[in-house]
Order: C-alpha cells, then structure tokens, then sequence
C-alpha cells in the first residue's frame, strides 16, 4: 500500500475549485497504477469533516513533475471564508483491494480573489493628464471577512511600447505609498500598472492603463508669470504651482483670484493630491489658493513629499470650533495642516478663525510654505466666487516677516 504526498495548493475562490496534486513513492510508477482515490476535506477550527469523493483513474490527469491531479469541484461543501480547511487523500493502487494510508493533510484557502485599480482612472480609456508630472496611487478591494489582506505591492510605469521605464520597490502591508513621475512629454502616451500578492498567494495585477500627456504648462491652468530678474541675469517664471507639480486625483477647476493668480475651485466636493517636488530633501517654497464651501469637519487636500529617509503626509481640513473660553462663545470656523511621518502624527498647524455664521458660501484657504514652514490662512467668500475680488487684505497675509513669498521654479 503506498501513501500519498500531496503538494500545496494555492488559495482559491470556492466557487470555482481547484485541481490538487499528489505524488506517491513506491518503485514503478507507473501512470496507471492507481485504481481508485478517495479525498476528504475538514473543517480547519474543529476537524469535523466537511465532505468526502471519491473517483476511478479516469478521473486524474497526470504529469512527471507534478504527479497526478484532482478537482475539488465547486460543488463541494465549500464556501469563501477566514478560516481555512485542511484535505487529505488515500489511493487504491491496481493489485490491491483496499485503500492504502490517508496522506498527511494540507491547509485549503478559500478565497473571494481581490482586486486592485488606480484611483480615478479609467483602464478602457485614456486618461488625459494636463502636467508634466503625475501621482498614481492603486485602491485594493476584498471583503473584509474572509480576511485576504494585502501582502506585497508596486508600481511600474510603460512607454508607448510598453516598456518600462520606472518602477517602485516592492512595498508591503496595505497601501500606504503613491508613485510619481516626472518630465512626462507633451502628446506622449504611457502607461501605469500596478501589481501585488496577498496573504495567502493571490497575484494581482491592474493591467496596462493607458495615460495621454496633454498640453502641459498651459497658461489657464498654471498661471506662469516672466519676471526679469537683472541681479542674476535671467528670466525668472513665478505661479502659486510651480512647486506643486503633482496632478490632483480629482476633477478641479481654477478661479482667477484679484492678484492674477489661480485658486484651486473644490467647491464640487473633490478632494485632491498632490505630491511636492523638494531640493536636496528641503520642501521648495510655494504659496497654493482653494475655494472651498464651509462644509466641516472636511478633508480637502493632501500632500505629499519626502524629507530626507522620511515620508511626509499633510492633510488640510476645513473644522469648526464651539469656542466656551472666549466672550462671544460663538462657533469659529479654521483651517488645520496635519503632519504625519511615516504614517504618525507630528504636527497640527492651525489658520486664523473666522466666525461660522459669516461663513455661508465660501472659503478662500490660503497655504503658503516659506523657508520649510507653513503659514494658512481663511476667508470667507459670499456671492458669486467667479467675479469676486478677493481684496488686498489676503495678499497681506501673504507675507511672512519681511519678505513676500516668490515660486522659482
């Protein structure tokens, strides 16, 4: 009698089945030396057995490496679950009228298979970028009971060829880290595709979505201004962009504010990311407008950016205050920056407070980063935001100590 030795299976969705393999040991090995096999699978938390089959030779298939193969049909007793199921096999070899010894068991994973995709993108279509620089960050899907979590991840960037021309490191745990590229060339197409492996051995992969770089640096968009600049015998461009030269992962407009710059218009709701370009480690300089409504408690921007071996995360929201330690005990509305390393908390900058009730249609959200620190302000808008002059009092807090803050790009 010979005991068989099956080889691992792969996690799999129930609903499908799987083919396992087993190999036996005994000195002629013949494909057609087996009669009959027997399988049973158990429940993994309490050994009762959950179904059991049985079939003639005829029913394996047969391979030198991988021995002979089973399907464990979606008929079976199966379902997707945390918990997993363990399956052993006895064989009945041809000369023999009896089954042999059950096979040592191994573990089954029954699985709904996860998936992944790149947020705010469109994998039938292209997708037009209009900067010369872009963030991608991928979404993972999966039903949270069956507990299939993420295990690895990464980034890869194609050419029009599909070749790769940048590429992340492998990241692990949940998705915790975007992917930027930069120089993008104008009427170019690429393509993004991110990949991953789960707890139990699912591969993911999102596929080849295509990517069209638009006009880049269009001036209704960025605002560029040529100053000529005498000391050092250049031109220089200023725009309250230049630093931010990530794309927003939603769908934005801009409003031309009183000092013939650009604001950000997130009055539809959008919430948008961008990652900030940096100069040996050090944050660049930037002063970025939004006009918001007064919706609170609301998440509106996040940015993104190294210092040095850390990653940095800013988070901007729109909050409010009931205030019980001032005279006028009214509600305040304010801006705060919070600043996460590496996913902890380090900072919470605050802007001015306004007062809630002045606050009924819009916000001007003003954050300004000058010399590595960070300054915001707020402004409530009312009436039609598209024609308002948003007033020299703004641009005064543009400054900070003596010197107004300059964009070099």
């Amino acid at each position: 009698m010979a005991k068989p030795v099956l080889s691992s299976v792969n996690v799999f969705d129930a609903t499908e089945g799987v083919i396992a393999f087993f190999k036996i040991y005994v000195s002629y090995t013949s494909p057609n030396i087996i009669k009959e096999y027997e399988y049973s699978i158990y429940d993994g938390s309490d050994d009762k057995v959950i179904c059991t089959s049985s079939g003639a030779y005829s029913n394996l298939s047969y391979t030198q490496n991988n021995g002979w193969g089973f399907h464990i049909s979606p008929t079976e007793q199966l379902v997707n679950r945390e918990e997993n199921y363990y399956l052993r096999i006895r064989i009945k070899l041809t000369d023999e009228s009896e089954y042999g010894e059950y096979s040592s068991p191994i573990v089954l994973y029954c699985k709904s298979k996860p998936s992944i995709a790149f947020s705010s993108l469109n994998k039938e279509t292209e997708n037009i970028i209009q900067m010369s620089a872009t963030v991608f960050e991928m979404l993972y899907s999966y039903i949270k009971d069956q507990g299939e979590t993420l295990k690895t991840y990464k980034y890869e960037f194609y050419d029009e060829d599909k070749k790769l021309v940048d590429e992340t490191k492998t990241y692990y745990g949940t998705i915790s880290h975007s992917f930027s590229v930069y120089g993008l060339e104008a009427n170019k197409l690429y393509y993004v595709r991110g990949m991953a492996t789960t707890k139990n051995g699912y591969e993911l992969d999102t596929g080849y979505y295509p990517i069209r770089i638009g006009s880049v640096l269009s001036n209704g968009d960025y605002a560029f201004e040529a100053e000529n600049d005498h000391y050092n015998a250049a031109i220089r461009l200023t725009s309250h962009f230049v630093s931010a030269t990530g794309s927003p992962n939603g769908d934005v407009s801009y409003v031309k504010t009183a000092d013939d710059k650009y604001a950000v218009d997130l009055t539809n709701g959008t919430k948008v990311t961008y990652f900030l370009r940096d100069q040996n480690k050090n944050l660049n300089d930037f002063d970025m407008k939004f006009i918001v409504k007064p919706d609170c408690p609301k998440e509106i921007v996040e940015l993104n950016w190294n210092n040095a071996e850390y990653s940095v995360t800013g988070t901007l929201s729109i909050l409010k205050r009931f205030f019980t330690d001032m005279n006028d005990e009214t509600e305040k509305l304010f801006a705060a920056l919070k600043i996460n390393v590496d996913h902890d908390t380090y900072l919470i900058i605050k802007s001015n407070y306004i007062f809630a009730e002045k606050a009924t249609e819009y916000l001007f959200v003003d954050v300004v980063c000058k010399n590595g620190y960070f300054e915001i302000y707020i402004e409530s808008m009312d009436g039609d935001y598209q024609n308002a002059v948003l007033g020299q009092a703004l641009l005064d807090c543009c400054i900070i100590g003596d010197s107004s803050v300059d964009n070099e790009n």
